[in-house]
């Protein structure tokens, strides 16, 4: 789902993360984890595979409540914005408000872990944020299979060839778990984020290098760079990394 956000809620994110609005940290706290990216990563379908993971009783987590971004409070569809090839609707979100949402959420205490999806995700405050990448090409074919057109298509897929959203995360200091999913199925990235969320995998981030594998063309679109069209960053075979 895209989403745009309203500039004067970025403010409120510092306010909001700094450890004096924390509150009292003996008080229970709800453990949350943002699920973030570039559009067309595979955020929703992720979270999808999860609730069906979930649901047939195949983990033994603890409760994981999945939110997506655009259910928070402060978050709109935007009038007319719906894409008739994708049927997906823009949502505006005032950051200030989806920020104070989850702030409540996290010292309510009353739920194990809860799971935040979105690209915007990694700017409320979450301190740990699950972040997955996928190729520039691969991505500029999901996104146009979607319904995606220009000038988004482009902007998404130089947004990820930089590390956009990993410098935003690191910037606000988040703990990073960074996953490259461009050859995986989304249940095989569900069994890495939970994993994670078993304590069963480290932080890590860097595990990708679309500067160097995708260099702009002339027209500022990436392009796999000769002879590494067949080469991912991450991990490799056919499950993620973390205990089988």
């Amino acid at each position: 789902m895209p989403y745009k956000y309203l500039s004067e809620g970025v403010g409120a994110i510092a306010e909001l993360t700094s450890p004096q609005k924390r509150g009292d940290l003996r008080t229970p706290m709800t453990e949350l984890y943002a699920l973030s990216g570039t559009p067309g990563v595979g955020k929703s379908s992720v979270a999808r595979s999860l609730a069906r993971i979930r649901k047939g009783g195949r983990s033994r987590a603890p409760a994981l409540h999945i939110r997506e971004v655009g259910e928070l409070p402060g978050s709109a569809p935007l009038t007319g914005s719906r894409s008739p090839a994708s049927g997906r609707t823009t949502v505006e979100v005032d950051l200030a408000r989806a920020s104070r949402a989850i702030r409540a959420w996290a010292e309510d205490g009353s739920k194990d872990l809860g799971l935040i999806v979105g690209h915007l995700s990694h700017l409320l405050p979450i301190p740990r944020v699950l972040l997955l990448r996928c190729a520039p090409d691969e991505l500029s074919r999901r996104l146009r299979r979607s319904g995606v057109r220009e000038p988004w298509l482009s902007q998404n897929v130089e947004a990820e060839r930089v590390d956009l959203v990993l410098l935003e995360a690191l910037r606000l200091g988040r703990t990073v778990y960074e996953l490259d999913t461009t050859r995986h199925a989304p249940a095989e990235v569900a069994r890495w984020v939970l994993s994670v969320l078993a304590g069963k995998v480290p932080p890590r981030q860097g595990t990708v290098d679309w500067l160097s594998s995708f260099p702009p063309s002339a027209k500022g679109a990436a392009r796999p760079r000769p002879g590494t069209e067949g080469r991912r960053s991450g991990f490799k075979g056919g499950r993620p990394p973390g205990p089988r």
